[in-house]
């Protein structure tokens, strides 16, 4: 029988006064475990053929859902109505150590979403998978741009210490993240009343932006941040 582990729980104090808790449970292989079950109107949204996206290499006579689309759905439905700034405290609480701070919901989400996403299947999205598992919660764009790159060097060198390791290969995984964006936001965009996980979207879709703009100027902003 298969085991499951904790490794993290996001907990939000939202402005309604609602307590919303979500733990992060993977199985052997390091894959989320969704634990609560989407109403019916929900899950259609989540079907592999609704708004997929345009380089999903699934096919829906062997994966009914989209893996990514469950996730998302599962956690933006508590926030449907709430607007994506109005504050809140989240705490994350790992095995070690707590993390909380207060800030916008948006915010909150893109943190979370970046720690599930990766776990969830999506076969675009597992090169990150390493990284969620070693998540540093409301990390900032140049903090997430330095662990992309170091967990990704690591994982090269580790495969191949001989080889010389380019960026080519992570331009084109993050070219490829982009399709993703897009198509989950389509469902998103179609399901909320508000806006909250519609423009924690948009966060993350931003920093495909920064990295684009990084890997254009060969990464000058970050060779300053370690001179």
């Amino acid at each position: 029988m298969a085991s499951e582990d904790k490794i993290f729980e996001y907990i939000f104090n939202l402005p309604n006064g609602e307590v919303y808790q979500y733990p992060i449970i993977v199985d052997d292989s390091g894959k989320l475990v969704l634990k609560n079950e989407l109403d019916r109107e929900t899950k259609e949204l989540t079907r592999l053929e609704y708004s997929k996206c345009s380089n999903c290499p699934l096919k829906g006579s062997e994966c009914t859902y989209c893996p990514a689309a469950s996730v998302v759905m599962d956690i933006i439905s508590h926030f449907k109505d709430l607007d994506s700034f109005a504050q809140c405290h989240v705490e994350v609480i790992e095995k070690k150590r707590r993390v909380s701070t207060d800030t916008d919901i948006q915010s909150a989400l893109r943190s979370l979403l970046g720690l599930v996403l990766p776990l969830s299947g999506c076969p675009h999205l597992t090169f990150l998978k390493s990284m969620a598992l070693n998540h540093l919660p409301f990390s900032t764009s140049r903090e997430t741009l330095v662990r992309v790159m170091g967990f990704h060097l690591l994982g090269e060198y580790l495969e191949n210490p001989e080889r010389l390791t380019k960026i080519s290969r992570l331009e084109k995984l993050y070219n490829e993240l982009n399709d993703v964006n897009q198509g989950l936001l389509g469902r998103v965009s179609k399901f909320e009343h508000r806006d909250a996980g519609k423009n924690a979207f948009v966060v993350l879709d931003s920093f495909l932006q920064i990295f684009n703009c990084e890997v254009e100027f060969n990464f000058d902003d970050i060779k300053k941040s370690l001179e």
